[in-house]
């Protein structure tokens, strides 16, 4: 699957997830980097990459961070 052009996006349930702004900046942004993974993902929604779900050390590639900041990162959230 290629991705979907559009998705349906609700600026104020993330603006207003109180769990989501307790998260640091970097959490954040890398949620918003694994949402536009499953965006892409097959099937639809998954974060996967040719078929094969991500560990932290590819979340780690995939985002240009080390792999314990990753880790950490998706600890947090």
């Amino acid at each position: 699957m290629t991705g979907r052009v559009y998705s349906k996006f609700f600026w104020s349930d993330w603006e207003n997830d109180p769990a989501l702004r307790l998260c640091s900046l970097a959490a954040q942004g890398l949620w918003m980097r694994l949402l536009c993974v499953a965006s892409k993902g097959d099937p639809y929604g998954f974060v996967v990459v040719n078929g094969r779900a991500l560990e932290a050390s590819d979340i780690a590639r995939l985002v240009g961070v080390s792999e314990s900041e990753a880790a950490d990162l998706i600890d947090e959230l």
